[in-house]
């Protein structure tokens, strides 16, 4: 049976997601399984496109019926942060907001790629309300870089969902290994999900240079913006 493998790669800018596509050519990166591993030629797919494999799973599969070409079709998404992506780049690469995608996919292409930001969505939405999903926090932290700060984890939400989150200091706490809530006699501790911990910088320069870099992002973000956090995901 002849299956075939796509990679949906997606990165935030400016607070949108954007899809990565090899420059100068058609379409969503793609590959004929040729050995009984599907995981591991995702992974060199990967790779190949981006330079690295970070952030890499499979996202789900259309049938034979499904699909554009008549074959069974593995669908594998990758997030990864702007920095990283540059920082591991060996190649050209464009970046297409998902706006302007009618010149560079056809039609089916198109639905794959909006059909997996739509269940990123959803697991975005449902960790908000469910202490027992945290994979749409993890696709968060797969977007945003090693070190960062609750005005960047704001932007990466607003990439994700369209709208700004309720509040990206209450985000930035659920992920911590625990947190409080309340006041006076009704203070408790909560259990976080335990997926970054706040950073205490080494170099006394870090946070100049994050609020140098990211000026018109923090400009209405005052003291807190300049919080900092970092990645503890499990490996």
């Amino acid at each position: 049976m002849n299956v075939k493998i796509n990679l949906i790669v997606l990165v935030t800018r400016n607070a949108e997601l954007q899809l990565v596509l090899p420059d100068g050519r058609r379409g969503l990166p793609a590959s004929d399984l040729d050995q009984a591993d599907a995981d591991g030629q995702a992974t060199m797919l990967a790779e190949s496109v981006c330079g690295t494999a970070a952030g890499i799973q499979r996202h789900g599969f259309l049938s034979a019926s499904e699909s554009a070409n008549g074959v069974l079709t593995l669908l594998y998404r990758q997030l990864l942060s702007e920095d990283r992506l540059h920082g591991e780049l060996g190649r050209d690469v464009a970046l297409v907001p998902l706006t302007a995608l009618e010149e560079l996919l056809d039609e089916p292409d198109k639905m794959i790629v909006h059909e997996v930001v739509a269940d990123l969505k959803s697991e975005l939405d449902q960790v908000l309300h469910s202490r027992l999903n945290k994979q749409g926090l993890i696709n968060l932290l797969n977007v945003l870089p090693e070190i960062f700060d609750h005005k960047e984890l704001a932007a990466a939400y607003r990439a994700f969902t369209g709208e700004k989150p309720p509040s990206s200091l209450m985000l930035a706490r659920m992920m911590l290994d625990r947190y409080t809530i309340g006041s006076g006699d009704k203070m408790r501790e909560v259990q976080g999900r335990d997926l970054i911990r706040q950073y205490e910088a080494e170099e006394p320069e870090l946070l100049g240079q994050k609020w140098d870099k990211n000026k018109e992002l923090y400009r209405s973000g005052g003291p807190k913006a300049k919080r900092l956090y970092i990645k503890n995901l499990p490996a």
